[in-house]
């Protein structure tokens, strides 16, 4: 496989999608890159190719005119950076060699009530609605 690449892998089905060997890849350092990026993105699905990458999370504050002023300089990664593809290739996925495991989490468990969750969400989702996050 070469780079770069990106796999979508699925544990649950055993398959995963495969993007490697991009025709083209778009990328956006800078503000003033994010708009003309966007714009080769959707260019490249309406010709019917697949795109794989990543958005970081500042590149959220472009897509909220009142959060554009606050975007942080200094950022080291590209605001968005997707390979684009001809299509991508399904395989299984390898077997492991050992049990999988939970990572650091072990019993978790929810300690708010289902009023408080809804309480603190609608709280949430409506500084959302309003552009305060997003």
């Amino acid at each position: 496989m070469s780079l770069p690449a990106a796999i979508f892998r699925n544990d649950k089905s055993a398959r995963q999608l495969v993007f490697d060997r991009p025709a083209d890849v778009i990328v956006a350092h800078e503000a003033g890159d994010f708009g003309p990026a966007l714009e080769a993105a959707q260019a490249a699905h309406d010709a019917g190719k697949w795109l794989a990458g990543y958005f970081s999370y500042e590149a959220g504050y472009l897509l909220e005119p009142k959060l554009v002023p606050l975007l942080p300089n200094g950022r080291r990664a590209p605001l968005v950076c997707l390979g684009v593809f001809d299509a991508p290739v399904e395989e299984a996925v390898p077997p492991r060699d050992t049990t999988a495991t939970n990572g650091p989490i072990f019993d978790a468990r929810a300690t708010w009530s289902p009023e408080d969750y809804e309480k603190r969400f609608s709280r949430l989702h409506q500084h959302i609605r309003q552009g305060d996050c997003y």
